[in-house]
């Protein structure tokens, strides 16, 4: 259930104000000191669900985003690795033709040695190719990990902050009630009675 901050403010400054009135009316600046205290710790621990709850989504979308452009990378360099390995394979079919057309015997040692050297940097050049694109996507899928780690951080948050604040407000408020009652030991006499 969320309640919107204005409902939520209007709610506590009318609360606030009946108390106030009576609070006034009973004469105790004190009380209405810890009314106050009481409604600031209420917005406060509203204030940070709603903020764990924003940074939780935020996360959670940045999270999907670089899924998506980790996949992307990965694939980009797959198809440029394949483009690399087309084009070498027309830059190794012109240099047979051209060999053969300067009457060299593509069969011999030393042309198919100058082939296969072509063919190994050629293939070398795709696999750089496709290793840095695995490398680059890699990199962003564990950020799209820590992504959802600092969304579910934020999602404890949107638990927890709001607890602690409410027991603050609690020991703050209690401290102030403490002071205005008089304290049970000072009117006991010396056998215990008051």
């Amino acid at each position: 259930m969320c309640i919107d901050p204005v409902t939520a403010m209007a709610l506590i400054s009318s609360a606030t104000a009946s108390v106030g009135t009576a609070a006034a009316a009973a004469g105790t600046m004190g009380t209405i000191g810890t009314i106050a205290s009481v409604g600031g710790g209420i917005i406060s621990a509203y204030s940070q669900v709603q903020n764990s709850k924003a940074q939780a989504a935020a996360a959670t979308r940045t999270a999907q985003a670089q899924d998506v452009a980790a996949l992307q990378a990965i694939e980009q360099g797959e198809q440029e690795s394949d483009k690399r390995r087309r084009a070498g394979a027309a830059l190794q079919a012109e240099n047979t033709v051209g060999m053969a057309a300067n009457g060299v015997d593509v069969g011999s040692a030393q042309a198919l040695d100058v082939l296969d050297d072509g063919k190994f940097l050629i293939e070398e050049d795709a696999f750089t190719i496709r290793e840095n694109s695995r490398r680059s996507g890699t990199g962003m899928a564990q950020a799209a990990e820590n992504s959802r780690a600092e969304a579910q951080t934020a999602r404890s948050n949107a638990t927890f902050a709001p607890i602690k604040t409410m027991l603050t407000t609690a020991a703050t408020v209690g401290n102030k009630y403490a002071s205005w009652v008089p304290d049970a030991r000072s009117t006991q006499n010396s056998e215990g009675y008051s």
